[in-house]
């Protein structure tokens, strides 16, 4: 929860969906698709595509994997990950207060 991402890019008739599917508490699998309205692809529909499969879904995939090898690491503390007391545009309270959103509502399917 969310568990679904629309991604419209510029010069493209369509919409990029990934859609997430946790399978445990550290596994997720993640589909993509790419919704148009017909026929063939442009040539940068096709670029688009191209380029979250090759590049930017790999990517992705590797960062993911790599924060979660870091929150079994000793350095790792529970908590915010970047908390200006200002509020100021760096700091990640709208994160702190969305991921609180989301554990209030998951306590009741436990």
């Amino acid at each position: 929860w969310p568990s679904m991402a629309w991604v419209g890019l510029p010069g493209a008739r369509g919409v990029n969906v990934f859609a997430f599917h946790p399978l445990d508490a550290e596994l997720t699998r993640q589909e993509f698709t790419y919704y148009h309205p017909g026929g063939d692809l442009t040539e940068t529909e096709a670029a688009s595509v191209k380029y979250f499969e090759d590049v930017l879904g790999p990517e992705d995939v590797w960062l993911v994997e790599d924060v979660q090898v870091g929150l079994h690491s000793l350095g790792y503390h529970q908590g915010r990950i970047m908390v200006d007391p200002q509020r100021s545009s760096i700091s990640e309270h709208a994160l702190h207060h969305f991921q609180n959103l989301v554990v209030r509502e998951m306590r009741d399917y436990l």
